[in-house]
């Protein structure tokens, strides 16, 4: 185990650094959980990358060939401690030897819809035994997997798992299977997959992937080659795949796993009631034994009119168990909530599997991060009775009003929308008339919980920022809105059923849209911040540092117009800044129709004279232009928008003049046109 230890040491370097530079960052915080015989810990948790590699390289080896350990218990830990939607990677040379504890692991891992897998050197000689059993069943449960690897091979698994760490990570497909197969799969891919990994865990493993058009998909169309340990692991990953029916073929000379995951903010999630509900807080992880159960699903990345056509559970193994049927929601899908008709849940586990077609016609197919299982009634029934009470007593019921003229906390609250935060602010006297403790509230994340209070009011806020405290971020063609709901619990203790504040900010990208806000009376707060605002520059040089001031400019006639343009904008990665149409005209007015147009439908007009530097990969476009007009002075015009890179790739790929390729840049949000002048020319240039 000492070099085993060694190589995860080198790794977390990488890997830390690697996860560090992405945006959005897909991990907040690190969590270290040593396991040996007969400990567990010291446990390390942090938010500081420097501080978690200074834990993890006071590891050492104490005597060691301990078969098996009580890493089941290390696993239990991790869950109980880390956040939700957790990447868990456990290190071991041995099988479990606490492996009774693993029914409260798999409890815990529909609870949390974590993932874990398991890094192995060593099973203690026996693959058969309950404790490494134990490792395969909390895998599949979680979507993780299995990796039997050599000592030598650690690092190459690092590797791995440097690409494996990432935010708004989806699962399409995941399958078991005990002994030798092949296999043949269709899986749908829409616009707003980024990428896609396919990995195989067993022995000699082997993939084939064909795309829409026919094609076996291979190095020289972009497939890269992740990982390749022989007779144990491949992993294969393709960016910005094309949309349409993808075919996979997989197969494996003995036991083996399927996983295949991509990178989409197009996801959902599922809670169970006993009842019908639209309210996401009120339901729960797992359905209950032998009662029949309502599912609602939670979208994000779909909105109308893209829907969901059919819901399937499916077993460990990817076979179908049942079709559910899918009525279309009284709004049609606008606040991505979809209700399911009740059912009797299978008696085995099961995972979700969704399918439908987005707001442009194309199939997505997306499946549940964890499987899952029926919970016993009794247990729910038994963890209700907490205290009794005297016969003269009239116990409180969760249905129950107080009895008080103060207005519902709803309709006191407010919310702001500023440009860099949200905040929503609660009235203390409305919280304790109705029996809530207003410091107790957290936001769809637990972990994001701090409030202060000023007035009489106690506010908690929340950063602009997509995935930050479990914020969810939409766009459609005018406006980004940012929503959350945040928790606040009774002050009494028997009760536990929060009051839910769902709300949500729309950041409007039209320049001319109204600044009012409106405060929601019944169901949630709504309100809307300010714009975003663009900026364009005629600069000096072609490097774009040296700006002229605004106002008239004179060049010299036959010169090259040096032009960029930025926007303000919090989601600095997620969004790029695109040159729609640039044109010149001898007024101000942008709607003048006698117009030399230098960029069209997001393309130079004539390569000869525009020539596009930047547009669509950041917050800043820029072009440059030698113009041959006739006019003596000129006014140059910019309409651009804002194109979301999550829905998939925003730079424009011209084929010819001012074409370009249909499927290249997602849906825009348009940005009033913006306006430099007059330029007026003088001398010749020679």
């Amino acid at each position: 185990m000492r070099d085993d230890i060694r190589q995860v040491k080198e790794g977390a370097s990488r890997i830390l650094e690697r996860t560090l530079s992405r945006k959005p960052r897909p991990v907040q915080n690190f969590v270290l959980v040593p396991f040996h015989d007969p400990g567990i810990g010291p446990v390390s948790i942090t938010t500081d990358p420097k501080k978690f590699q200074q834990d993890l390289d006071k590891l050492t080896v104490a005597g060691g060939g301990d078969c098996p350990e009580m890493s089941t218990g290390g696993i239990k830990k991790a869950l109980e401690v880390s956040l939700p939607r957790s990447f868990i990677y456990v290190f071991a040379d041995a099988s479990a030897k606490d492996y009774h504890l693993k029914p409260d692991v798999l409890k815990l891992v529909e609870q949390r819809q974590s993932q874990v897998v398991f890094v192995l050197t060593g099973d203690c000689g026996d693959r058969t035994h309950p404790g490494y059993t134990a490792y395969e069943d909390i895998a599949a449960s979680s979507s993780g997997q299995v990796f039997n690897v050599g000592k030598d091979k650690v690092n190459e698994v690092l590797k791995w798992v440097e690409e494996n760490l990432q935010a708004r990570k989806v699962h399409l497909l995941s399958s078991n299977h005990d002994g030798a197969q092949k296999n043949t799969w269709e899986l749908p891919f829409d616009p707003s997959l980024r990428e896609f990994t396919v990995s195989l865990s067993g022995p000699a493993p082997q993939i084939q992937l064909t795309d829409p058009l026919g094609h076996v998909v291979g190095v020289e169309q972009g497939l890269t080659e992740l990982l390749n340990i022989s007779n144990s692991v491949r992993v294969v990953n393709l960016k910005f795949p094309r949309p349409g029916a993808w075919n996979l073929k997989v197969s494996s000379s003995g036991q083996h796993t399927l996983r295949v995951t991509g990178v989409s903010n197009l996801d959902f999630r599922a809670g169970f009631s006993s009842a019908p509900t639209s309210d996401f807080s009120s339901t729960r992880e797992r359905p209950i034994e032998g009662v029949p159960a309502h599912v609602l699903l939670k979208f994000t990345g779909l909105s109308p009119p893209g829907q969901l056509s059919y819901v399937e559970l499916v077993s460990g193994s990817g076979h179908s168990l049942r079709n559910l049927s899918v009525p279309m929601p009284s709004d049609r899908g606008g606040r991505g909530l979809w209700s399911l008709p009740e059912f009797h849940t299978p008696s085995q586990g099961f995972f979700i599997k969704v399918t439908g077609v987005d707001d442009e016609g194309y199939h997505f197919q997306r499946l549940s991060a964890v499987s899952y299982t029926n919970t016993v009634r009794a247990a729910l029934t038994t963890a209700t009775v907490v205290t009794t009470r005297s016969p003269t007593t009239t116990p409180p019921t969760p249905a129950a009003r107080p009895a008080t003229t103060e207005p519902h906390p709803l309709q006191t609250a407010e919310l702001v929308c500023g440009p860099s935060q949200i905040q929503v602010g609660l009235r203390l006297a409305s919280l304790v008339s109705y029996g809530l403790n207003g410091s107790s509230g957290h936001l769809d994340e637990r972990s994001c919980s701090h409030s202060t209070e000023h007035d009489g009011t106690v506010w908690y806020r929340v950063d602009r920022q997509a995935d930050t405290c479990g914020n969810t971020l939409t766009t459609n063609s005018t406006h980004a809105i940012y929503s959350n709901t945040l928790f606040v619990y009774p002050a009494n203790p028997l009760s536990s059923l929060p009051m839910t504040f769902p709300f949500s900010c729309a950041y409007p990208l039209d320049t001319e849209t109204s600044l009012n806000v409106l405060f929601g009376r019944v169901q949630a707060l709504s309100g809307l911040g300010p714009q975003a605002r663009a900026s364009m520059y005629l600069f000096h040089y072609s490097n774009y540092t040296e700006p002229y001031p605004g106002g008239p400019v004179t060049l010299p006639r036959g010169s090259t117009m040096h032009v960029g343009v930025s926007v303000e904008w919090t989601e600095k990665e997620r969004f790029g800044l695109l040159l729609d149409n640039c044109y010149a005209t001898a007024s101000s007015s942008h709607d003048d129709s006698m117009r030399h147009f230098l960029i069209q439908n997001k393309c130079p007009s004539n390569r000869d004279e525009v020539r596009v530097d930047e547009s669509g990969s950041s917050l800043q476009a820029r072009f440059s232009a030698r113009l041959q007009v006739p006019y003596l002075n000129i006014y140059v015009h910019c309409s651009v928008s804002l194109c979301d890179h999550t829905a998939s790739s925003c730079a424009p790929v011209c084929l010819g003049r001012a074409r370009r390729e249909p499927r290249s840049v997602s849906s825009t949000m348009d940005i009033q046109p913006l306006t430099i002048g007059p330029i007026t020319w003088g001398n010749v240039v020679d």
